[in-house]
């Protein structure tokens, strides 16, 4: 029998998942010690202030801008659709998803 069989299949199991994950995590967390540790040396103790302050809201500006929206949005679109408002829902969300990163972006820059 091929690979290709359906009756052959071979079925992932979730500690293969969960590993995967773990090492991915694992490393994740290690090039970003590295690259702290990396900025910690090469820059000073004012530069690595703001480069703390930085990173910090960087992890928080993501989530934040968004407010929320990836939870609903597809409870929405499909209310929306099925009154035929699609086009104005859409374009109302990006408009606001816009607006707060811009406004995100201004209280980072200032």
């Amino acid at each position: 029998m091929t690979s290709a069989d359906p009756t052959n299949l071979e079925t992932d199991s979730i500690a293969k998942g969960i590993g995967f994950m773990a090492i991915a995590n694992i490393a994740q967390r290690a090039i970003g010690f590295a690259r702290n540790l990396a900025f910690c040396y090469f820059l000073n103790k004012a530069e690595v202030g703001l480069w703390a302050l930085v990173s910090s809201f960087f992890v928080l500006a993501a989530p934040l801008a968004m407010l929320g929206l990836p939870g609903s949005f597809g409870r929405y679109v499909e209310m929306y659709r099925q009154r035929g408002q699609l086009r104005g829902f859409v374009t109302r969300a990006m408009l606001w998803s816009g607006l707060g990163l811009a406004v995100l972006c201004g209280v980072g820059l200032y």
